[in-house]
């Protein structure tokens, strides 16, 4: 039995075997390895080359000397010449001729060439398609003119796998003829075979006889040294690129390889390579009788034998290789019998037995492990079979689940585990019995009290434990005595794991997702949440606390935490188990209270909310009186979301701030919706000035004793694609508010300098400024920047700011004022005699101007008082040796009497609307504008 076992691999082996010597030739570690046992025969040998072929080098010392490359064709030809008067005999010129030269240079040369009686070889270089396919592409020849006058020579070189040139050519098909290789024609070599043959390199190129270009034609060079030898001319300089990798020299130049090929032919002849097919059929035969007769000699005995049969065929493919020109490509033979040994192995060695064995101690070894690992598992973790017999288990088992005895195999798990593990256990054995061939899992969490910790029965952990149960039902088929047959066999594993530290974490962050850290209230988003899940009619209710960052700044960060501790106490006490109450920012309380709510209701729930805060609050060893405002809003399921009431009550609660001290508002939609408007200007302010919606308008300044229009003042207005025309008096407050007034500033410093350059005369342009353009920007720079950007002068550009800026008077705002009137910028202080009116700011700050509000002018004709004012106002601006601007003038009247007062400059719709730059242009150049001013 066992004899017919061990039949069958010996077949299977001898197969194999028969088949190595027509597969191996073909590997490339064969190839490789018969290339290295070839180098390691050549550089055995010491052969000298026979002095027959000289080299003479086209070097660096020969290029330097001519100056120049490639050289001129005059060069070679007096090269030749010399060559020929030192009686050579052959010549090859290892150089490209294929392209002319000059007619003269040519026709040297081609004379040279006759002169040298046909002894003179031109190289000749084909591309193929492929290795493969001999089909020539293209070829590259001498001109014809040279052509005639020698032979040619084929000069291609093809290198192996490996990238070195181990072989060449004796002969090429071209034009239907044989032409001879460089080396076949140097080494007289008259064979017609085309086949390639190896290049003989245990030949030392340094024997080779070598002189450069330069010596020979400044003969240098004794003719004995030359006559009657063939001379190979080519490159050896390194710039010319000619070398190739060969073995064992490792990289030579192109014609020292023609050389070499030639001393290989002129020698001893070819190195041929002796088939080896027969005799490698004859060690296969071999091998199978050793194997089949002396498989019982010792593995060492049989071991030597080969290694002795290894030298023994290497000397011999040495001595052929040296003496008979034969190459002998053993790598081959080496492997055959390599392979003869792993069969000898083989039928000394019971591979099923061993490979049982083996399987055998890989199975024990991983049971090792596998009980190594449960046993040692920080997790729990248990086996049991399909009548919950525990199989295995972990020492920490027992610990973890809080059992006061430990756990044994073969006792029932469902026993002695939790209720809550034996249930998750039963419903994967009851998913299993639905599909009893698919692998089931099941998943759970529990809590045991007092779990101990790992095997220790001695420490008991205080406090209860969450564990995570995984339960995997895997089939599992048992060897059961004949006709003994148990249905649903499987084993499950349960792993438990303690999370207790996971789970209150996981806690922390959904308390912390939803609750205020410092009140316990429910944060904003939760609050919403929980108002949405309401599901009826309710008041929502935005609370602030009055002045509580002063209170907070005087208290303490502490005391104020404490404080929002206590109002957040009272809001919830208020508000009982059904509302819901919540912290929604610093200082913002919002409480939810359930129930149908009109107006009235409101208002009446957002006064007892207010009477809350009466009571002072008590901290420490102080009493804090505290008031509140408060936005109400009503919403009902189908009207909206919960973040919309609360958003509805925050806007009432926006209103509700204006007033002073305590109060309440309830939501106004149309307070609503001019925030929602602000909100969306303020959102659409930078995308407005990018696509280019804001525009200018001009208002006409003139001088009020001609009449004639002397400037203008620079309005921004605005043109929304879907709102209008926005007025500045809407859009000016938000984009103070936003910081943005600084760019738009800045686009409107250019847009007006802009437009000035083209008003005739010294008209003058003034753009408003405001105050945030000194405490948030440069205005310094910006003014240059837009002079320095329009060309217009200094003095045309007038700048108005309003009283508002003197408020904060700093040294950075006078040393600002100081440069821009450096500079030659006009300072105008606009809207005098209203906000702030100060005659600090005309007496202490560098202005030019004083712009009289429109407020006062319009009136003065009816009204003594504002009359007074002007009056006043023009005669401290005399006295200060200010100029004077008065806005709206809109009647005659009001003309003639600034006039008689004196004032030098006006403006207003009586001179002029604001109108375009073209418009304002336009008027200035009306002749008789000013008449048709007085006859209106």
């Amino acid at each position: 039995m066992k004899e017919s076992r061990g039949a069958w691999p010996r077949l299977v082996m001898f197969c194999i075997l028969l088949a190595l010597p027509v597969v191996v030739p073909q590997t490339r570690f064969a190839v490789w390895l018969d290339n290295q046992l070839l180098d390691l025969r050549f550089s055995l040998h010491d052969r000298k080359a026979s002095g027959e072929i000289v080299f003479v080098a086209i070097d660096k010392t020969s290029i330097d000397s001519i100056g120049t490359w490639p050289w001129p064709r005059t060069v070679h030809a007096d090269l030749i010449d010399r060559l020929v008067a030192a009686d050579v005999h052959d010549i090859y010129l290892d150089i490209d001729f294929s392209t002319p030269s000059t007619s003269v240079a040519d026709n040297r040369l081609a004379e040279a060439l006759a002169d040298a009686g046909g002894g003179v070889m031109l190289p000749l270089f084909l591309q193929h398609d492929s290795a493969g396919d001999r089909g020539t592409v293209a070829a590259s020849k001498p001109i014809p003119i040279l052509e005639e006058h020698a032979w040619l020579a084929f000069a291609n070189v093809e290198m192996d796998e490996g990238g070195l040139i181990r072989h060449f050519a004796l002969s090429e098909r071209f034009d239907g003829d044989d032409v001879p290789s460089a080396a076949a024609l140097l080494a007289n070599y008259d064979g017609k075979t085309q086949k390639t043959v190896l290049i003989d390199y245990s030949i030392d190129p340094l024997s080779v006889p070598v002189f450069s270009v330069r010596d020979i034609l400044e003969g240098n060079v004794a003719k004995e040294a030359l006559e009657g030898r063939s001379v190979v001319v080519g490159a050896f300089a390194t710039e010319l690129g000619d070398f190739f990798a060969v073995p064992l020299h490792g990289v030579i130049s192109g014609p020292m390889l023609h050389i070499l090929a030639a001393e290989t032919l002129k020698q001893k002849g070819l190195l041929t390579e002796i088939p080896l097919l027969a005799p490698s059929l004859l060690l296969c035969g071999l091998i199978m009788i050793y194997v089949l007769r002396f498989h019982h000699q010792p593995l060492l005995a049989t071991g030597l034998g080969l290694a002795l049969v290894v030298i023994t065929g290497e000397t011999l493919a040495f001595l052929l290789q040296d003496e008979y020109r034969a190459v002998l490509s053993t790598a081959t033979l080496w492997l055959i019998l390599a392979f003869g040994l792993l069969i000898l192995m083989v039928e000394k060695i019971d591979i099923e037995t061993f490979l049982v064995e083996v399987a055998n101690a890989e199975n024990r070894t991983i049971r090792r492990i596998l009980k190594r690992v449960i046993a040692d598992s920080v997790d729990a973790i248990v086996v049991v079979d399909s009548r919950f017999r525990i199989v295995d288990l972990s020492r920490t088992t027992p610990g973890l689940l809080g059992l006061e005895k430990p756990l044994h195999r073969g006792q029932v798990i469902t026993e002695h585990a939790p209720p809550e593990l034996s249930a998750i256990l039963r419903r994967a054995v009851s998913a299993f019995g639905e599909s009893p061939g698919a692998v089931h899992t099941e998943f759970g969490r529990f809590s045991v009290a007092g779990a101990r910790y790992a095997a220790s029965y001695d420490d008991v952990a205080k406090g209860s434990r969450t564990l995570d149960a995984t339960v995997t039902i895997s089939p599992f088929d048992l060897d059961l005595p004949q006709g003994v047959q148990e249905q649903h066999e499987f084993l499950a594993s349960v792993t438990i794991r303690d999370v207790t530290s996971r789970h209150a974490y996981e806690t922390k962050l959904m308390q912390l997702s939803q609750y205020d850290e410092l009140t316990g209230l429910l944060n904003r988003r939760e609050l919403v949440v929980r108002l949405e899940q309401l599901g009826q009619p309710s008041g929502v209710f935005a609370i602030n606390l009055h002045r509580f960052g002063v209170l907070n700044s005087t208290l303490g960060r502490e005391l104020g935490d404490r404080l929002l501790q206590a109002v957040a106490k009272r809001l919830a006490a208020y508000a009982g188990d059904e509302g819901l109450v919540g912290r929604i920012g610093g200082d913002v309380f919002a409480i939810v209270l359930p129930g149908d709510y009109d107006d009235v209701r409101l208002a009446k729930k957002a006064e007892e909310l207010l009477e809350l805060f009466d009571v002072p609050v008590s901290l420490t060893d102080s009493q804090v009186d505290i008031t509140a405002r408060i936005g109400a809003s009503a919403g009902s399921p189908g009207e909206g979301c919960g973040s919309k009431w609360l958003s509805d009550a925050e806007l009432a609660l926006d209103d509700a701030k204006t007033v002073s001290g305590r109060g309440w508002r309830l939501y106004d939609p149309l307070a609503a919706d001019r925030q929602a408007r602000s909100r969306r200007l303020e959102g659409e302010l930078r995308l407005g000035l990018e696509d280019q919606q804001f525009f200018l308008l001009y208002q006409p300044q003139v001088d009020l004793k001609t009449g004639s229009v002397i400037g203008a003042e620079a309005l921004l207005r605005w043109q929304h694609p879907s709102l209008g025309i926005i007025s500045p008096s809407e859009f000016i407050g938000i984009a103070e508010a936003n910081g943005f007034i600084c760019e738009l500033g800045r686009w409107m410093l250019v847009e007006a300098c802009r437009a000035a350059c083209d008003w005739p005369g010294d008209m003058s342009v003034a753009v408003n400024v405001s105050p945030l353009q000194f405490v948030k920007d440069d205005l310094v720079k910006d003014v240059e920047q837009a002079l320095l950007l329009t060309g217009l002068p200094a003095r045309r550009l007038h700048l108005e700011i309003t009283e508002s800026t003197f408020l904060d008077r700093t040294d950075d705002l006078l040393k600002s004022l100081a440069q821009l009137r450096k500079m030659g910028v006009t300072i105008a202080l606009d809207d005098f005699g209203t906000g702030y009116s100060s005659l600090a700011y005309l007496a202490g700050f560098p202005i030019d101007k004083i712009k009289i509000d429109q407020s006062f002018i319009r009136k003065m004709s009816t009204d003594a008082a504002s009359q007074a004012i002007v009056i006043a106002v023009a005669a401290l601006a005399r006295g200060l040796d200010l100029k004077i601007v008065c806005e709206g003038i809109e009647g005659d009247i009001e003309w003639t009497l600034l006039r008689q007062l004196g004032c030098e400059e006006g403006q207003g719709y009586f001179f002029g609307k604001p109108q375009t730059s073209q418009e304002l242009v336009a008027l200035y150049r009306d002749p008789h504008w000013s008449d048709k001013r007085r006859a209106s």
